[in-house]
């Protein structure tokens, strides 16, 4: 859910995601939208050569689906480090089910701990 006061304005760079990326060829990263309007309550972002509409509340989608999500580019940054730190601690074997009451700085934290275990094998 994007915090209102994080929402983008007209001709901020936005990431955006699709719950089917790999299938209609999102790139990695997502696409790079850029905002075009934004309303109360829907903001209508520009990729991929079209434009579409999505709900400020949700970050997602105004029609049935839903698929597709925006993400700033600094929450899409951050959304990214902490699922390669998340990675990190599976290959090891470790699965913590943290959701979110783990901080990036704590995951990155155990990810940093445990790849200082991987030299003493």
């Amino acid at each position: 859910m994007i915090d209102p006061i994080d929402v983008p304005e007209v001709g901020d760079t936005v990431k955006v995601f699709d719950i089917n990326g790999k299938r209609v060829g999102q790139p990695e990263g997502g696409w790079d939208g850029e905002v075009t309007k934004v309303g109360r309550a829907l903001i209508t972002i520009k990729y991929a050569g079209r434009n579409t509409v999505f709900r400020i509340d949700t970050g997602r989608t105004n029609d049935a689906y839903a698929h597709q999500h925006y993400e700033t580019v600094a929450e899409a940054a951050r959304n990214e480090r902490y699922a390669k730190a998340r990675n990190t601690l599976t290959e090891f074997g470790l699965d913590f089910r943290l959701g979110k009451r783990a901080t990036l700085d704590q995951v990155e934290a155990l990810a940093e701990l445990v790849n200082s275990f991987k030299g003493s094998e």
